[in-house]
Protein backbone atom coordinates (compact mmCIF):
# COMPACT_ATOMS: atom_id res chain seq x y z
CA UNK A 1 0.00 0.00 0.00
CA UNK A 2 2.85 2.01 0.67
CA UNK A 3 4.55 2.03 -2.76
CA UNK A 4 2.42 3.71 -6.11
CA UNK A 5 1.37 1.63 -8.68
CA UNK A 6 1.66 4.30 -11.01
CA UNK A 7 4.60 6.76 -10.53
CA UNK A 8 4.32 10.76 -10.54
CA UNK A 9 4.67 12.18 -13.95
CA UNK A 10 7.84 14.23 -14.00
CA UNK A 11 7.32 17.67 -15.02
CA UNK A 12 9.97 19.83 -16.64
CA UNK A 13 10.09 23.74 -16.81
CA UNK A 14 7.92 24.04 -19.73
CA UNK A 15 5.46 21.77 -17.87
CA UNK A 16 5.37 23.70 -14.81
CA UNK A 17 5.36 26.97 -16.80
CA UNK A 18 1.99 25.77 -18.86
CA UNK A 19 0.26 25.20 -15.03
CA UNK A 20 1.48 29.11 -13.87
CA UNK A 21 -0.05 30.39 -17.04
CA UNK A 22 -3.43 28.30 -16.91
CA UNK A 23 -3.90 28.71 -13.24
CA UNK A 24 -3.46 32.74 -13.81
CA UNK A 25 -5.72 32.77 -16.55
CA UNK A 26 -8.54 30.33 -15.61
CA UNK A 27 -7.96 30.73 -11.60
CA UNK A 28 -11.38 28.62 -10.86
CA UNK A 29 -9.98 25.44 -13.48
CA UNK A 30 -8.49 23.72 -10.52
CA UNK A 31 -11.67 22.48 -9.39
CA UNK A 32 -12.53 20.73 -12.88
CA UNK A 33 -9.22 19.52 -13.26
CA UNK A 34 -8.95 17.39 -9.65
CA UNK A 35 -11.88 14.81 -11.44
CA UNK A 36 -8.74 14.42 -14.39
CA UNK A 37 -5.75 12.65 -13.27
CA UNK A 38 -2.25 15.35 -13.83
CA UNK A 39 -0.72 13.16 -16.02
CA UNK A 40 -3.36 12.27 -18.23
CA UNK A 41 -3.66 16.81 -18.53
CA UNK A 42 0.30 16.42 -19.24
CA UNK A 43 0.00 13.87 -21.91
CA UNK A 44 -2.72 16.25 -23.36
CA UNK A 45 -0.93 19.20 -22.83
CA UNK A 46 2.26 17.20 -24.78
CA UNK A 47 0.23 16.05 -27.76
CA UNK A 48 -1.81 19.67 -28.80
CA UNK A 49 2.05 20.94 -28.76
CA UNK A 50 2.92 18.13 -31.31
CA UNK A 51 0.39 18.60 -33.31
CA UNK A 52 0.94 22.63 -33.40
CA UNK A 53 4.29 21.92 -34.41
CA UNK A 54 3.11 19.31 -36.68
CA UNK A 55 0.54 21.54 -38.56
CA UNK A 56 3.12 24.55 -38.35
CA UNK A 57 6.34 23.01 -39.53
CA UNK A 58 4.02 21.49 -42.63
CA UNK A 59 5.48 22.34 -46.16
CA UNK A 60 3.23 24.79 -47.79
CA UNK A 61 3.70 24.41 -51.41
CA UNK A 62 5.40 22.29 -53.45
CA UNK A 63 6.71 22.15 -56.61
CA UNK A 64 7.50 25.41 -59.08
CA UNK A 65 6.00 28.74 -58.40
CA UNK A 66 3.72 29.87 -60.79
CA UNK A 67 4.42 32.06 -63.49
CA UNK A 68 2.08 34.68 -64.99
CA UNK A 69 1.03 34.12 -68.45
CA UNK A 70 2.40 37.45 -69.72
CA UNK A 71 5.69 36.61 -68.07
CA UNK A 72 5.74 33.54 -70.48
CA UNK A 73 4.74 35.25 -73.38
CA UNK A 74 7.78 37.84 -72.68
CA UNK A 75 10.49 35.25 -71.93
CA UNK A 76 9.32 33.46 -75.70
CA UNK A 77 9.26 36.70 -77.31
CA UNK A 78 12.57 37.37 -76.52
CA UNK A 79 13.90 33.91 -77.42
CA UNK A 80 12.84 33.76 -80.42
CA UNK A 81 14.13 38.06 -80.96
CA UNK A 82 17.42 36.86 -79.67
CA UNK A 83 18.79 33.77 -80.92
CA UNK A 84 22.37 34.31 -80.12
CA UNK A 85 21.21 34.36 -76.54
CA UNK A 86 21.97 30.82 -75.06
CA UNK A 87 24.09 28.07 -74.90
CA UNK A 88 25.92 28.45 -78.37
CA UNK A 89 26.76 31.65 -77.32
CA UNK A 90 28.47 30.84 -73.78
CA UNK A 91 30.28 27.94 -75.17
CA UNK A 92 31.90 30.48 -78.07
CA UNK A 93 33.29 32.76 -75.04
Amino acid sequence: MLQRTVKRPKLCWRDRLFWVWLSRLWPHGRAILRIVQPDTVVKWHQLGFRLYWRCTSKPRKVGRPFIDQAVRTLIRRMAQEHLTWGAPRIQAE
